[in-house]
């Protein structure tokens, strides 16, 4: 094959999101950088995953149409550091494709070396070792690649990007004391594999991309510098982004900004979750918002598989709509995300999974001030729990309404 058409380009994809699926929990037992929480296959996974949602319910008649709805929907998707980057990997090579109908190995090359300069300006502070290196060292492969096969032509793409996956133990303190590869670099190009295995007409469950088992070796408990994974959607694409790094610098690490389409997302690690919300709210209305815990994760990730918390998908605050009951051993500050939280407009607080928490809306003229203790939350019945049933004259409960499923 030497051209592909937005369809094709969509089922190759569709391809290296079941690859991804498929060694999610390998590439999540390779994460210790930058923080050792088991998170970085399903991150990626369900960033791609939002984007081909997004496809689908776009229906795209054209390579134009589907490569905006590709970036716009990773963007909207991202999840964690590595889910933020893979975003932008996706929005440099739709920026390459965006003007042309069909997509030739040169093409192609062009998305590469554009998804690089995308991705490393997004990162405040890159960091070689890691999946920007893996996707700067195959779009120079790339550029050297006279195959107009694409067969041929992804093979020799991988081949160069597997080792610089394996270098990636050589450059990285981190990856070398726990003697493993970058797992976000794992994760990209693992997502390559699965498209060349769709050319090959092999099926992802098939050959070398079977699930390997995760490796024994984990690193031991750490105590990290900055606990919060914070990742919000901003409704603008027009930030002061100097600004901004400057201001999130100063008060955590790990940060990324990427945009597409009018939203803006922006990842850091924080101990002040709710300080950074306040400040983004500023410049313009956040469309939605995750905190995790990531010392609670790594020390789970610690602890092995026999832990059997998949900590990634379970946030300790999300506004997903509704704003909780009182959890039994909070390890946020609970009161201030909450009220933070509820004034984007709805919120949500869970604990670890055997203390996550049935919850219902909060009324946005009960939002709680940002300062408020655990004794003004209660009054204004945000820990009220579990809440009487109210009926109204109809008859209809308004509390089993309020309720959003899980």
């Amino acid at each position: 094959m030497k051209e592909i058409g937005y369809s094709e380009l969509e089922a190759l994809f569709t391809a290296a999101l079941a690859s991804l699926e498929s060694r999610k929990a390998f590439i999540n037992s390779l994460n210790v950088f930058p923080v050792p929480d088991g998170d970085t296959g399903t991150n990626m996974s369900l960033t791609l995953r939002t984007a081909l949602e997004e496809v689908q319910k776009s229906q795209p008649k054209s390579m134009k149409e589907l490569v905006s709805t590709l970036s716009a929907g990773s963007l909207i998707g991202a999840r964690g550091n590595s889910g933020v980057i893979l975003s932008q990997i996706i929005r440099g090579m739709a920026t390459a494709a965006d003007s042309k109908p069909v997509l030739t190995t040169t093409d192609f090359t062009q998305m590469l070396t554009k998804a690089t300069e995308v991705a490393y300006k997004a990162v405040v502070t890159p960091v070689e070792g890691t999946i920007l290196t893996v996707v700067r060292r195959m779009a120079e492969s790339a550029a050297g690649l006279h195959q107009e096969d694409y067969t041929d032509y992804l093979a020799e793409v991988i081949r160069t990007g597997r080792q610089a996956v394996m270098e990636t133990t050589g450059q990285l303190p981190a990856l070398a004391e726990a003697h493993v590869v970058d797992a976000g670099a794992e994760g990209l190009v693992t997502l390559l594999e699965g498209m060349l295995m769709s050319l090959r007409g092999e099926t992802v469950a098939s050959g070398k991309l079977t699930l390997e088992d995760e490796i024994e070796e984990h690193v031991g408990p750490q105590d990290l510098t900055y606990r919060y994974d914070t990742v919000i959607l901003v409704a603008s694409d027009t930030l002061p982004e100097s600004q901004i790094r400057a201001k999130l610098t100063e008060r955590g690490d790990s940060l990324v900004m990427a945009s597409a389409g009018g939203l803006t997302k922006i990842h850091v690690h924080t101990n002040e979750p709710y300080d950074t919300i306040q400040y983004l709210m500023k410049f313009a209305p956040i469309r939605e918002g995750r905190i995790e815990d990531m010392q609670y994760q790594a020390n789970e990730y610690a602890s092995g598989p026999a832990s059997g918390a998949d900590s990634s998908s379970k946030p300790l605050a999300s506004t997903d709509g509704c704003v909780a009951s009182p959890m039994s051993r909070p390890r946020l500050p609970a009161a201030q995300v909450r009220a933070s939280l509820c004034r984007i407009g709805r919120g949500q607080i869970r604990g670890a999974p055997a203390n996550q928490i049935d919850c219902a809306p909060l009324p946005s003229s009960r939002c709680p001030p940002v300062g408020a203790s655990r004794a003004d939350l209660a009054a204004r019945s945000a820990y009220a729990s579990p809440r009487p049933r109210d009926r109204s004259p109809t008859g209809t409960d308004r509390t089993a309404a309020r309720r959003r499923p899980r």
